[in-house]
């Protein structure tokens, strides 16, 4: 009888080497890899670090395999590991520094076999001493003037302003973070500071967002429903009525609307509705953003699902949920026009924006930062149902009363970024903008989704647009509630919106609104006028 030996990393290896089929091996390669990135037994066994180099051969610029690599301790005390690494440092990008310094690692790590380590570094330091770390080191150069002019002007200019203006490139890797181990890190300029915090600008530069989705882990070229066309130009022109192909025969309905270099159609395929974003030149944020959000939130329905992004070189099609019931801004001009009312009745009000405060605080426990929150990035997800007379926010038919967010073109991950990251605004200030866009400032992040909110229900309670000033130290609106109204609700409200300092505060406002609306007998009749028939 054959002896069973409950290795199953033997059998995936063997399978892997017979394979035919590249696109099957790089799925196994991917699978296996990860499967047993926690298993001891497995992190210095060669042929599961054969699995991660040959996994790392299939891209372009592998570095962020090699920096996972090293983070996990993977194939610390295999010599072919520093070997494969400080070749591809050396020789295909020059970087023969990098090189020694890796290879330094794994001898100072006793990496087996050793002797072939020491030759390599003999190897190595021959480059170096007839010049082969002259480009590097001419890149350094370049990157220290391009420090020196951050600097060097009457303003503060950023990483990203700076490479904006002068296309400058930063596609260097080099061993210089953490530690030994995480030295080799791809990285987009870092940050830079204000009053000793970094900041970023947003919306992203577009370098910016490329060197950041290029470090994701894994690449977001692995992601379901990511479809990569960038070596070829498509036609981003779409007619309604007519049909045209995304991997499937598609039939554009009409214009739902557009914004910036976007156009967003109402498109069916197999029965179904989607919106789909066209979006000129390509930008996948968005689809990363919105997956991100799907697997950090699990259940919570806070923003519309993302299907597909389909990338072109020219022009990216992103495959969206189609929220049939419109956004708060149709539901806001609805109401007026067949109230004749000029805002919408408080307890709307105060259900709406505690929906939204909702959304908003499920977003930033998340680490993601919408950017762009007004009337019309609000869809209404509203299910028809007998709705309880009274309000109870643990009621199953009232927690289907909902609003999503929608347009994440300017959001922030914060998980990329340092912890006391702020950020700056690369827009011409409005007049409802945070104050410290309208002083060229940069602010903590949360700050411009609390001011967002605080627009939209200075909208759907007085009816226009908000407006600031600055009294005692702390801002205020404009506007005085009605006395019959819950001023103080409204007090509270947007003094923590306005003066964010705690985010628990948004909590004990959403119980507060939560609180008021259990009173009201009335709001189950305003929703059903709301509700599509």
């Amino acid at each position: 009888m054959d002896r069973v030996i409950d290795d199953p990393l033997e059998r995936l290896a063997h399978d892997v080497q017979h394979m035919k089929d590249k696109r099957s091996v790089f799925g196994l390669l991917h699978d296996t890899t990860r499967r047993f990135e926690h298993d001891r037994r497995y992190l210095n066994d060669t042929r599961y670090i054969r699995l991660w180099l040959q996994y790392a051969s299939f891209f372009k610029d592998p570095d962020w395999v090699y920096v996972h690599m090293l983070e996990k301790h993977i194939g610390e005390y295999v010599g072919a590991f520093y070997e494969q690494v400080a070749e591809y440092c050396g020789q295909l990008k020059g970087r023969w520094k990098d090189a020694e310094a890796l290879v330094m690692l794994g001898i100072q790590k006793r990496a087996e076999p050793l002797s072939r380590l020491q030759a390599a570094l003999q190897y190595i330091r021959r480059q170096l001493d007839v010049g082969g770390d002259k480009e590097a080191m001419q890149r350094q150069e370049r990157r220290m003037a391009v420090i020196q002019e951050c600097y060097s002007g009457p303003e503060e200019v950023s990483f990203e302003e700076l490479r904006a203006r002068q296309h400058y490139s930063h596609h260097e890797t080099s061993f210089g973070s953490r530690s030994e181990e995480t030295r080799l890190k791809y990285t987009p300029p870092p940050p830079s500071t204000d009053h000793g915090h970094p900041h970023v600008g947003i919306p992203h530069d577009p370098v910016f967002l490329r060197h950041t989705l290029a470090r994701l882990v894994p690449p977001l070229s692995t992601y379901v429903g990511y479809h990569d066309f960038s070596a070829v130009e498509t036609s981003s022109r779409l007619q309604p009525g007519r049909d045209f192909h995304l991997n499937s025969r598609v039939k554009v309905i009409r214009n739902l609307g557009q914004g910036g270099m976007a156009h967003i159609y109402l498109v069916r395929a197999a029965d179904h509705s989607y919106a789909l974003k066209v979006e000129t030149p390509p930008n996948p944020w968005e689809f990363y953003i919105l997956r991100q959000l799907s697997r950090r939130l699990q259940k919570a329905r806070l923003s519309i699902e993302s299907y597909a992004i389909h990338v072109y070189k020219n022009v990216s099609f992103l495959v969206l949920e189609y929220a049939d019931q419109g956004t708060l801004l149709d539901c806001f001009n609805i109401y007026r026009r067949k109230h004749g009312k000029h805002a919408m009745p408080e307890p709307l009000a105060i259900f709406m924006t505690m929906r939204l405060l909702e959304a908003v605080d499920g977003i930033h426990r998340a680490g993601i930062i919408h950017g762009d929150l007004k009337l019309d990035n609000v869809m209404l997800a509203l299910e028809a149902c007998r709705l309880p007379l009274k309000f109870d926010n643990d009621n199953e038919q009232w927690k289907r009363q909902y609003l999503v967010l929608i347009d994440f073109g300017r959001s922030v991950d914060l998980t990329l970024l340092p912890s006391q990251v702020r950020l700056k605004a690369g827009w011409s200030p409005g007049p409802a903008d945070l104050a410290a866009i309208r002083q060229g400032q940069s602010f903590p992040p949360r700050a411009i989704d609390y001011n967002g909110v605080a627009d939209i229900a200075h909208w759907l309670l007085f009816g226009k647009q908000m407006s600031v000033k600055w009294v005692d130290s702390i801002w205020r609106i404009q506007e005085r509630p009605k006395r019959y109204w819950h001023c103080d609700l409204w007090q509270k409200l947007f003094h923590a919106l306005l003066n964010p300092a705690d985010p628990a505060s948004i909590t004990v406002m959403i119980r507060a609104c939560s609180d008021i609306l259990a009173q009201k007998d009335n709001l189950a009749m305003y929703i059903s006028q709301l509700t599509p028939a």
